[in-house]
């Protein structure tokens, strides 16, 4: 943990800096820089002042303070697996033992304790809020843990010196992870009203968990599961194709017939051995991953996207007896306009492409074999957002089994999550902004 000194001009900015460090003895360190300047050759430790000739600073780190942690009586020394040091001396630490300690790391008296758990597991990392009056704490437990510091009375709170001594409550505790917590991190978002404090949890369980920090008690958490937001498979149902996008490539797979309507055991589901179903990976040539994917209904055009640029191919199939043994993919080129990356991609009937790009534009593209053509671009759904709405992109598309509707929605829930639009058909119609679903 560390704690920066009042920097200045002479000493390079780290005179008075401190440095708390947990050692495998059972005990933590405290460390004060101090700086000198020299003459002549720099040596182990100094750095070159470029603002005089000749003059370098030697930074020297002394072990001024011993805190020992207690052990219980046991052989074996107490791990520190976490520090965190405060701006007005207080050390915290996070230990083998399940503790999370206080202590003055100008005297190296531990003045609190608390039990994380109640079997004593190891505390791993802890997070302290931007007003330093609020302690979180994970380790070997699905928990959060929030320590509070009390807060001043109204009385003493223009009175500096008999303000009271502050001290720590146990004030909350989350259980929204089903392993361990291994990280906790302090990060903020901006809203139309501010910035929002937030703390993010990390656990083996794979799932990542955002809480208010400034509202920890009644605030309800975020969670974020570790499968994929987007589908990552499409499907040609005239060729019975299976389009999968991966990091790098999109794999295709073929289906088999269709099950006979009057067999109701086929049409439960069944395992099927990959290798003898898969047809061929389009590899993406890129220094990005791919972000989406989407296969035409004919099976004729494939596009895919990743943070840089949209890509489509044509495809051809080359069947056996009526079995699609391989496909010839043709990289089609698209113009500055036509190939902006995308979030969301999908395919119409009438042979058009529609793209979420990661601008915020919807656009409609013609495709054919030969040539690629911008038709529309739907603007509408991103005027009159708030400062923190664009921060959603829109993530999904469908359109209409009769091809007039087009719907866009975003990771939201406020106005404006879903928005419908109307297309062009055969029997008329025009590109227009129908509708957006209210606020829920």
């Amino acid at each position: 943990a560390w704690v920066a000194g009042q920097s200045s001009n002479d000493d390079g900015g780290m005179g008075g800096s401190v440095l708390f460090a947990g050692v495998a003895d059972g005990t933590i360190r405290r460390y004060d820089c101090n700086t000198s300047r020299m003459l002549g050759a720099i040596s182990t430790g100094s750095v070159l002042d470029s603002s005089k000739d000749s003059t370098s600073i030697s930074y020297r780190w002394n072990s001024t303070l011993r805190m020992t942690v207690e052990n219980r009586g046991l052989q074996e020394t107490t791990k520190v697996w976490a520090l965190a040091a405060l701006s007005d001396g207080t050390v915290v630490s996070g230990d083998s033992l399940g503790h999370v300690q206080i202590w003055d790391g100008m005297s190296g008296t531990m003045t609190q304790t608390f039990d994380h758990n109640e079997s004593g597991a190891d505390v791993l990392c802890l997070a302290v809020s931007d007003d330093e009056n609020k302690i979180f704490a994970g380790g070997i437990d699905p928990r959060v843990q929030c320590i509070q510091r009390q807060c001043l009375p109204s009385s003493s709170s223009n009175n500096q010196e008999s303000a009271p001594v502050r001290k720590w409550i146990n004030a909350q505790a989350n259980r929204k992870h089903t392993h361990d917590v291994k990280a906790l991190a302090i990060c903020h978002k901006a809203t139309s009203q501010g910035s929002n404090e937030l703390l993010v949890s990390g656990s083996v369980d794979t799932r990542i968990c955002m809480y208010s920090a400034g509202d920890f008690r009644s605030s309800r958490p975020k969670i974020w599961y570790n499968w994929p937001s987007v589908s990552p498979v499409s499907i040609s149902r005239k060729q019975r194709v299976l389009a999968v996008t991966r990091d790098d490539r999109v794999d295709l797979y073929r289906l088999e017939a269709p099950p006979s309507v009057n067999s109701v055991t086929n049409m439960r589901p069944e395992a099927r051995d990959e290798t003898k179903c898969f047809l061929k990976s389009l590899h993406i040539k890129s220094s990005f991953n791919l972000v989406c994917s989407t296969i035409s209904d004919d099976g004729a055009f494939l596009a895919v996207s990743d943070a840089s640029s949209l890509y489509l191919f044509s495809l051809e199939f080359d069947d056996e007896n009526g079995v699609i043994d391989d496909v010839r993919p043709s990289k089609i080129n698209l113009s500055g306009k036509c190939k902006q990356p995308c979030t969301a991609l999908r395919f119409d009937a009438l042979g058009r492409l529609i793209c979420a790009t990661v601008d915020g534009p919807i656009i409609s593209l013609q495709v054919s074999p030969d040539e690629v053509s911008l038709e529309h671009v739907f603007k509408e759904h991103t005027s009159g957002l708030s400062s923190s709405s664009h921060h959603f992109p829109v993530s999904s598309l469908d359109v209409s089994v009769d091809g007039k509707w087009l719907a866009a929605g975003r990771f939201a829930s406020g106005k404006g999550a879903v928005h419908v639009f109307t297309l062009p058909t055969k029997e008329g119609g025009q590109y227009q902004h129908w509708w957006s679903v209210p606020e829920m």
